[in-house]
């Protein structure tokens, strides 16, 4: 997968959490061709690889599920402390209150949340966040 991506390797920054790195999913694309083929190649009937099929379609909706859940989590956080941009209330005590239902995960930095379980939250942009949740 990263082989098929090194000649475009030049063109992008990445930086060490891999940030830069998004274009790197084009080759997965191959991956998915792969599993067909194998699927193909070692079920005996059609039945069979319509149950594989559906097997691997429930286990990536599991995986989904699972990993959107942080952002999902980041999400709720953000309109949170959008709601307290709008009311004129405290945004610490907004986040103190997030923090208080998912304990492990927020990164802050500089008193502004700046990830949670690897999902970007205000890595920049926050004060132009609590001018246009202010504006609204």
């Amino acid at each position: 997968m990263i082989a098929s991506v090194l000649p475009a390797y030049s063109l992008f920054f990445v930086g060490p959490d891999l940030s830069g790195a998004r274009y790197v999913y084009f080759a997965a694309a191959g991956f998915g061709l792969l599993i067909a083929e194998a699927v193909g190649a070692i079920t005996p009937t059609r039945a069979w690889s319509s149950v594989v099929g559906a097997a691997i379609g429930v286990g990536l909706s599991v995986s989904l599920a699972l990993n959107l859940q942080p952002w999902l989590r980041t999400a709720d956080l953000v309109e949170m402390m959008r709601r307290a941009v709008l009311s004129g209330g405290d945004v610490n005590a907004a986040v103190i209150g997030w923090q208080a239902r998912h304990p492990r995960g927020l990164v802050i930095k500089d008193g502004v949340p700046d990830s949670y379980q690897g999902v970007w939250v205000f890595r920049n942009g926050y004060p132009e966040f609590v001018k246009s949740a202010g504006n609204r």
